[in-house]
C-alpha cells in the first residue's frame, strides 16, 4: 500500500484537477490560480484507492484533454497592424519606424526610454504601466511580463475560447512587437563583473519575442533595426499590413536571436568559476 500511495502522490493526484475542471468548469468560466492552487492541494491531501482507480479509468482522457494540440483560429495572410508594442535597446531608426506606424494609425505601445524618445519625437505613445494597469517594479526587471501583454500577443485570433477569455479578462491584442535586447555578450566582453553581467540578462524581452514570434500567424516580431525599412515597405503597399510568409521569416530569425541569446549567457556561466 505504501508504494501505491507514493505512486498515486506523484502521477495520479495533479490529474485531479483537470478532471474537476472538466465536470465544473465544463460550462462555466475556468477556475483561477487560487482555486487550482487549493484543488491541487486538495487532491494530495485526499488520496485512497478509490481515487486511484477513477484515475486510472480516466487518464488517457485527461491527457488527451490537456495535450498541445494544433489550436483553431482564422486563416490570415495579410494582417492589419492596430497596436504594436515598441520595447527597444539599440533605438537606431526606431523614432521613423514608430512614425511610419503612426501615418497607419497604430497604436503605440512603448517601456521607459523607448516610451521617453518617441515622445520627444513627437510620436504619441501609450505606457505599458497604463495599459496594462500595473506599475514597472524592480527596479524596471518587470515591465511587460504581464497577461495584458502576453494574452494579447499568444491569443490565437478566431478562436472562440480565447476571444472569450480575452473578453473576460478585458485584454486587448498586440498585432506587433519591437524589440531588441539588453547586450548582454558586449557587458561580458568588456569584462563586467558578475552582477553586472546577470543585470544585463534581459528577461521581459526575449519572452515578448517568443510569444509574438510563436503567434507568428497573426502577430509581426521586429527584432533587429535592420527590418524596419522592408516591413514600412510592405505596410505601404498593403494597406497597413503585414503578410505571413514575411511574419514567419521575421519569427525564424526571432527565435534564432533568442537562441543565441540563451547560448551566450550559458557559455559565461559555464567559464565562471563558481
Amino acid at each position: 500500500y505504501i508504494y501505491i500511495y507514493i505512486y498515486i502522490y506523484i502521477y495520479v493526484s495533479p490529474f485531479t484537477v483537470d478532471q474537476y475542471y472538466i465536470s465544473k468548469f465544463k460550462n462555466e468560466s475556468p477556475p483561477n490560480s487560487f482555486q487550482i492552487s487549493k484543488l491541487n492541494k486538495k487532491s494530495h491531501l485526499n488520496l485512497n484507492l478509490k481515487n486511484f482507480k477513477f484515475h486510472t479509468n480516466t487518464h488517457t482522457h485527461t491527457m488527451a484533454l490537456t495535450s498541445h494540440k494544433a489550436l483553431e483560429g482564422k486563416k490570415a495572410d495579410k494582417v492589419e497592424i492596430k497596436r504594436a508594442l515598441l520595447s527597444v535597446f539599440d533605438k537606431t531608426g526606431v523614432v521613423d519606424f514608430a512614425k511610419a506606424l503612426v501615418e497607419h494609425k497604430v497604436e503605440i505601445l512603448s517601456t521607459g526610454g523607448t516610451a521617453r524618445k518617441l515622445k520627444e519625437a513627437g510620436v504619441p505613445v501609450t505606457m505599458v504601466n497604463d495599459y496594462t494597469g500595473n506599475p514597472e517594479i524592480l527596479n524596471g526587471r518587470v515591465k511587460t511580463l504581464n497577461p495584458h501583454i502576453h494574452g494579447g500577443l499568444l491569443a490565437v485570433r478566431g478562436n472562440e475560447l480565447h476571444e472569450a477569455e480575452l473578453k473576460r479578462e478585458k485584454i486587448g491584442l498586440i498585432d506587433m512587437v519591437v524589440c531588441n535586447l539588453y547586450p548582454f555578450e558586449q557587458t561580458v566582453a568588456k569584462g563586467g563583473d558578475w552582477n553586472t553581467c546577470i543585470e544585463n540578462i534581459d528577461i521581459g524581452g526575449p519572452s515578448m519575442i517568443r510569444s509574438a514570434a510563436k503567434n507568428s500567424n497573426y502577430v509581426t516580431i521586429v527584432s533587429s533595426p535592420s527590418q524596419y525599412e522592408e516591413l514600412v515597405a510592405t505596410m505601404k503597399k498593403n494597406g497597413g499590413c503585414t503578410e505571413l510568409a514575411q511574419r514567419r521569416r521575421l519569427a525564424r530569425d526571432a527565435f534564432t536571436q533568442t537562441a543565441k541569446y540563451d547560448t551566450a549567457i550559458s557559455k559565461y556561466m559555464l567559464s565562471q568559476d563558481l
